[in-house]
């Protein structure tokens, strides 16, 4: 894969691997790449991880490379990636097996559930909570998947399984 300069948007360090700074560039479409050496021996950087969301490529490079990666400590709460809940587990293995994923993003009190597939984000749910409530503020699916039972019935059980681990006891849409 080749990025050329006049297509990065943004270039940041999200940690070291093998005491090599793993940078995080971000395209100007918005698809982010994590770079640095594979390999303590090594002498050039590689592509480690690929994705639509630099939280999902963070965690995906910390999940292939282990204790190997150390990822940054943030300068301010701003800068603080969400925190990446793989819930894929919960997905008919059929599913799996095809390459869709489930993931729930938190940062403070926003909550994301987002699926993917190969890293490519498909469907998103925005919400946020405040004292017992989980406010459903956003939704968006890509061309590429409907918003069928399946999907419904795998981002309703996440969401139900995050109100319990919070202690929410109602939902509300938006225009509720």
């Amino acid at each position: 894969m080749e990025i050329k300069p006049d297509e990065v948007e943004e270039v940041k360090i999200i940690g070291k691997l093998h005491d090599d700074d793993v940078k995080l560039v971000k395209t100007k479409g918005g698809f982010y790449v994590a770079v640095s050496k594979k390999k303590k021996e090594s002498n050039k950087a590689d592509a480690l991880a690929a994705g639509s969301h630099q939280a999902l490529v963070a965690y995906q490079v910390e999940k292939i490379h282990g204790n190997s990666f150390q990822p940054t400590i943030s300068k301010s709460e701003k800068d603080r990636l969400p925190e990446v809940e793989d819930m894929t587990k919960i997905l008919p293995d059929q599913a799996i097996n095809s390459g869709l994923e489930l993931f729930v993003l938190e940062k403070y009190n926003h909550i994301d559930f987002v699926f993917c597939k190969h890293n490519i984000e498909l469907a998103k749910y925005e919400t946020s909570y405040e004292k017992d409530i989980l406010k459903i503020k956003n939704y968006n699916f890509k061309g590429f998947i409907s918003p069928n039972k399946f999907v419904s019935e795998a981002i309703a059980y996440a969401m139900q399984k995050k109100m319990k681990d919070l202690g929410l006891d109602k939902i509300e849409r938006k225009n509720s």
